[in-house]
């Protein structure tokens, strides 16, 4: 695979992967960043990132509980 849009195309049938994963480092608000790259066609594509921040559970559990509420 070393023609133009191979490497694409290897992400397109699922032979290849990229994707990069940070820790956090002391001091930081972040418990995690994943960044991917998905594929779209063999000329086109993007990267999904998704961010975790500390106490984003706990976010989630209460807006979860505002959801269930009657008032």
């Amino acid at each position: 695979m070393d023609e133009p849009g191979e490497w694409m195309t290897g992400l397109l049938k699922k032979d290849r992967t990229l994707a990069s994963f940070w820790e956090p480092v002391n001091g930081t608000q972040f418990t995690s960043i994943a960044l991917k790259a998905q594929p779209l066609s063999r000329e086109r594509g993007n990267h999904i990132a998704r961010y975790e921040f500390k106490r984003w559970t706990d976010y989630v559990d209460g807006e979860k509980a505002k959801a269930n509420s009657v008032f």
